[in-house]
């Protein structure tokens, strides 16, 4: 592992495979597991995902859970050319689960979730071996114990149920909240107790009729479970609750207030730490002018001064870094004066700017 890391002594993979050979020819579980990160990551072996695999999966036999865990993870997202197989990856998170791994209840949460269609997409075809029929009202059962535990992508999970429709009534998350309770967690212990529960929940959902959510209940509940991950430090969910607001933002008077709160989701996922920064301040930049403009329709021009000069200094850092996007808008808004003083020198020297680099980007 030191030669591997390269702490303490110059990296050297060879040395390290050397070492890793010989613990894992006398069985040693995480040995046999790095030989695999090194076929995964083709350091100093030749990357091939299959040999990874192979080697992952004599690692997870042994029970070790990092090798568990990515074995699940091959056959969830078919890396690399492996065939999906959901049913392999159901065997390995219900073992996990067994293990007490709380991020697996979520994992077999999205698989009960989504089923074979979680790669329906036409632009990245993958070969999925066999199919794996959903289970919405499993999915939101095990998204609902996940959460009990604190796990965020579980909470944001919900939220996305009720937002693509998948939740018709709120019964469903009612009564399973009320059956979870601490003397059930307690309980709920290893994966064939956790099976056993929900099906003594659905029969008792299938006696009960379920009334259909209005549009503004579905977006309360989803705007609830979305803070709720918020709360717990996800990054996407607040990336989420902006998008939602600039979409749709039902129940709010006017557009000032439902901007206003996407802006300030926008600048909270980017103080957690979120992974896509360039999107963000690109939604931010465009928010900051559309909330000048919604100002100085439905407010006041001080107000709406303040919004545009905010997306102008935003714009500018953007376009000095040559975003194509934040040129061409800072040419009209010079052109207008919005945000700063109106120039047509300034405006013309953006727009040439701007065409000249989009022309070479598009040669390049």
């Amino acid at each position: 592992k030191i030669y591997d890391t390269g702490k303490l002594v110059t990296q050297n993979y060879s040395e390290a495979e050397k070492w890793y050979r010989k613990a894992a020819n006398q069985g040693n579980a995480e040995a046999i597991f790095a030989i695999g990160k090194m076929y995964w990551m083709g350091n100093g072996l030749k990357k091939d995902p299959g040999k990874a695999l192979d080697w992952y999966l004599k690692s997870a036999e042994k029970m070790y859970q990092p090798a568990m865990e990515e074995v699940a993870s091959c056959y969830y997202c078919g890396y690399c050319g492996i065939p999906i197989n959901y049913h392999k990856a159901e065997k390995w998170y219900r073992l996990l689960v067994d293990m007490g791994s709380i991020d697996a209840i979520c994992d077999l949460g999205q698989l009960y979730c989504y089923g074979s269609g979680i790669y329906d997409d036409p632009y990245e075809k993958k070969e999925i071996e066999e199919k794996f029929d959903k289970d919405e009202l499993k999915a939101l059962y095990y998204f609902m114990l996940a959460s009990k535990h604190g796990n965020s992508d579980a909470m944001l999970m919900i939220a996305h149920m009720y937002d693509w429709d998948y939740l018709c009534s709120a019964t469903d998350e009612d009564i399973i909240d009320r059956y979870i309770d601490e003397d059930a967690m307690n309980q709920l212990t290893t994966i064939d107790k956790i099976d056993d529960f929900f099906e003594y929940i659905r029969h008792m959902l299938d006696s009960l009729s379920r009334e259909e959510l209005s549009e503004k209940d579905r977006w309360r509940h989803k705007v609830h479970w979305a803070l709720e991950s918020v709360n717990v430090g996800n990054s996407e969910a607040a990336i989420d609750l902006g998008d939602w607001y600039v979409e749709e933002g039902y129940g709010l008077d006017y557009k000032y207030v439902s901007y206003y709160d996407a802006y300030y989701y926008y600048v909270k996922a980017l103080k957690m730490g979120c992974y896509f920064v360039e999107e963000v301040e690109e939604k931010i930049r465009d928010l900051c002018y559309e909330l000048g403009s919604v100002c100085e329709k439905e407010r006041d021009g001080k107000e709406a001064d303040e919004w545009y000069k905010k997306a102008f200094d935003m714009y500018l850092k953007a376009a000095n870094q040559g975003n194509l996007t934040a040129q061409k808008k800072l040419s009209y808004m010079y052109l207008i004066g919005r945000g700063v003083p109106a120039s047509f020198e300034e405006s013309r020297k953006w727009e040439e700017r701007y065409k000249g680099l989009h022309v070479w980007k598009k040669e390049d």
